[in-house]
């Protein structure tokens, strides 16, 4: 297999269970978009059936939390997103991005590498301590459904070799854990279905269901870490997370806060 094989609506679908087969219908691939996220939410309220799953070779102006790039070249990676409806207020679909790398994790579980990966809060995939796929959550509230959830994920497959130069932090690639190049429409139809349950999961019973398979991959538990907000940075011990998906930091005063936004690093110690 080389590394540019196309995405494929009709490749992805071979690979999905038939009870998933009616979800091809909604998938939506192109070949260069500007962001998977931008055009699902771009979409009028009235042509929506979620849900719509979104999946581009190229991402123009691809974006990670916090209005960071994330690099995007084409035919390399999976750059999916999905919308889905939700009755709830936003406020209480937090969790998602959670959910949404948890679905990550069992996706590639599925397509084999069953060692070393881990979670980040809020929702970054890890593999050896380097960043393997990111989820970008956005939440619009809707007149007609309640919410309209779009989860992005991108998801670092065959990366071209050009990218250590592009990317600022430690990342790893599927390709380099599997040492070949890696069935992007295999991978992306695990990604689909694995989302889809989740989604579904959590739209019936909350997130409780899931906090134990957060627990089972959380690289910073029991860890110092760094709390960075758009306001401070904060040096605490992370002690996991809460049933709603919110950190739960200890800091100096040996104070436990809850922490709805954010983001974390682990303090390196020499």
């Amino acid at each position: 297999m080389h590394n540019n094989e196309k995405l494929s609506i009709a490749k992805i679908k071979h690979y999905l269970p038939k009870t998933y087969h009616k979800y091809s219908k909604k998938l939506l691939l192109f070949n260069q978009v500007n962001s998977t996220n931008d055009f699902l939410l771009g979409l009028t309220e009235d042509s929506i059936s979620a849900p719509i799953i979104c999946l581009a070779e190229k991402q123009t102006s691809g974006r990670g939390r916090l209005a960071r790039i994330w690099y995007s070249p084409r035919r390399s990676n999976i750059y999916l997103s999905i919308l889905w409806n939700f009755s709830h207020s936003p406020e209480v679909l937090s969790a998602l991005s959670l959910i949404s790398a948890i679905a990550v994790i069992q996706a590639l579980q599925k397509f084999g590498i069953k060692k070393h990966l881990g979670l980040k809060w809020p929702n970054d995939v890890f593999y050896q301590q380097q960043k393997l796929a990111g989820i970008l959550l956005e939440l619009k509230s809707n007149q007609y459904h309640g919410t309209k959830a779009i989860i992005g994920v991108g998801l670092n497959v065959n990366m071209p070799k050009i990218a250590a130069k592009k990317i600022p932090q430690n990342w790893i690639d599927v390709k380099k854990i599997i040492n070949k190049p890696a069935d992007r429409n295999k991978l992306a139809a695990y990604l689909i279905q694995q989302l889809i349950k989740n989604l579904a999961t959590f739209e019936k019973s909350g997130s409780a269901h899931f906090i134990k398979s957060w627990q089972q991959f959380d690289i910073t538990k029991n860890q110092p870490v760094i709390l960075i907000t758009t306001k401070q940075k904060t040096f605490a011990t992370s002690c996991g997370i809460d049933p709603f998906g919110r950190l739960l930091i200890k800091t100096k005063n040996a104070e436990i806060q809850k922490i709805s936004s954010g983001e974390i690093s682990l303090q390196i110690t020499s």
